[in-house]
C-alpha cells in the first residue's frame, strides 16, 4: 500500500482536516481529495461516509479512502478491531466494560418478578440500576434469553 498523505492541518478532536470548499466552510480534507480525485462534486457524495483503508483520519491518500455507507463503515471498525469493538468486545452484556449486571442476574431479576412480591423499583435498587432497566429486562427487551 502507498503511504499515507497527512493533510497537514491542526485538526479536529478526531483528527479529520477541515477547509472551506464549493461553497461549504467546513468541507472534511479527506473528502475533497477523494472527490477531487474521481472528478466528482461533493454533492455527489452527500449521504455517504468515506473509509479510511488505512485508519488514519488525518490521511488523504485517495488510494487509502473508500466511498460507503455508515453499515460499511461499522463492518470495517469490527472487523479491525477498533473502538469500542476492540479486543473482541462487542458492546453488550457482560462483555461490555461498564456493565453492571451478569446474565445471571438479569435471569435472577426476571425470576424474582415472575414470582411477584417485588418491585421493580426494590430490584433496581438491589441490583444497582434503574427502573427502567429492570423494566426492559422483564420485558425480555435487553438480556434477552
Amino acid at each position: 500500500m502507498t503511504p499515507c498523505i497527512d493533510h497537514g492541518k491542526a485538526g479536529d478532536a478526531k483528527g479529520y482536516g477541515q477547509r472551506p470548499y464549493e461553497g461549504r466552510p467546513g468541507a472534511l480534507l479527506h473528502r475533497v481529495a477523494y472527490v477531487r480525485h474521481h472528478r466528482l462534486a461533493l454533492n455527489d457524495i452527500d449521504g455517504k461516509v468515506m473509509r479510511h483503508t488505512c485508519d488514519n483520519p488525518r490521511c488523504v491518500n485517495p488510494e487509502h479512502l473508500l466511498l460507503g455507507t455508515h453499515k460499511d463503515n461499522t463492518a470495517d471498525m469490527i472487523a479491525r478491531g477498533r473502538g469500542k469493538y476492540a479486543n473482541g468486545n462487542m458492546g453488550a452484556g457482560e462483555l461490555n466494560p461498564k456493565a453492571k449486571l451478569t446474565r445471571q442476574d438479569a435471569n435472577s431479576i426476571r425470576v424474582a418478578y415472575a414470582e411477584g412480591g417485588v418491585r421493580q423499583v426494590d430490584l433496581a435498587v438491589r441490583y444497582g440500576i434503574t427502573q427502567a432497566v429492570v423494566s426492559k429486562i422483564v420485558l425480555n427487551q435487553i438480556w434477552t434469553v
